[in-house]
């Protein structure tokens, strides 16, 4: 998902998940296949930072999650603290939250 206007939509409308780095929010898609936006806020950190973050993001997510996904709109907005946890605890966290979903 790349439109404000959609990630806006799954924000307010979005059952929410919380984990220590990520805030998680998915809606039923109204399309028939996943899709997933980044919300990765400057916190006071460079472009580069920002930018691996939502590399390993997007990576943990094609590898890891995406194929067992329903048709569901998600949305990962990073906490500040995100920008000091290693790629494996992230993945875990991720694997953890979108894995209860049906």
């Amino acid at each position: 998902m790349t439109k404000g206007s959609e990630i806006r939509r799954v924000a307010m409308q979005g059952k929410r998940l919380r984990t220590k780095h990520l805030d998680v929010r998915i809606l039923a898609s109204p399309r028939f296949h996943p899709r997933v936006g980044f919300v990765v806020p400057k916190y006071g950190r460079p472009a580069v930072i920002r930018n691996r973050v939502k590399r390993q993001l997007r990576e943990i997510i094609r590898t890891s999650i995406l194929s067992g996904l329903p048709p569901v709109d998600v949305v990962i907005k990073v906490y500040p603290n995100v920008y000091t946890a290693a790629f494996s605890t992230l993945a875990e966290e991720l694997v953890q939250t979108l894995g209860k979903v049906e």
